[in-house]
């Protein structure tokens, strides 16, 4: 049996436009990727925020840790800042939240959602689960969605759970 390799757009097409924006994600579309990889964060108000980094520092002119911001100082922040030393022709990138990334691009593509910990530096993974999970906040793992309409667990293989709404 031949496996397929999937061509996933990490952080959109991260390197071609800036990180974890819509440009970046509507670029690794028109790329031809069978999906994209993005990082969520919590806002200090609970706000879903689509942003790799603990800090906004490296991809903004703003600085802080995301579980210390509210969405109205991160909102009108420009993700695309320092992208390229800010040359390039994507114009202002906003901080997407993750409602706007899967109304946007929930029928059109598969992608991999990995939740980072609130205030901390990486992904928190209760005992047995294989879920990442926040220890402080209560924000546990999306499924990554399918075309199928199906999510599929962190490894890309279909889990057999039915996606409900947006699952959030």
């Amino acid at each position: 049996m031949v496996r397929r390799f999937l061509v996933i757009g990490h952080r959109g097409a991260a390197g071609h436009a800036p990180e974890n924006t819509i440009a970046a994600f509507d670029r690794a579309l028109a790329m031809g990727v069978d999906g994209v990889e993005t990082d969520i964060r919590a806002t200090r108000d609970g706000v879903l925020v689509l942003l790799h980094d603990a800090t906004v520092d490296r991809t903004t002119r703003g600085s802080g840790a995301v579980a210390d911001l509210t969405w109205a100082e991160l909102e009108g922040l420009d993700a695309g800042a320092r992208f390229a030393g800010g040359g390039h022709p994507f114009g202002v990138q906003r901080i997407p939240r993750l409602d706007t990334f899967l109304d946007r691009y929930g029928g059109r593509t598969s992608f991999r959602l990995e939740i980072k910990a609130r205030g901390g530096g990486g992904s928190c993974r209760p005992p047995g689960t294989g879920a990442a999970a926040d220890r402080d906040g209560g924000l546990y793992l999306l499924p990554a969605w399918g075309d199928n309409g199906r999510a599929a667990d962190g490894a890309g293989g279909s889990d057999g759970l039915p996606v409900r709404g947006r699952g959030v």
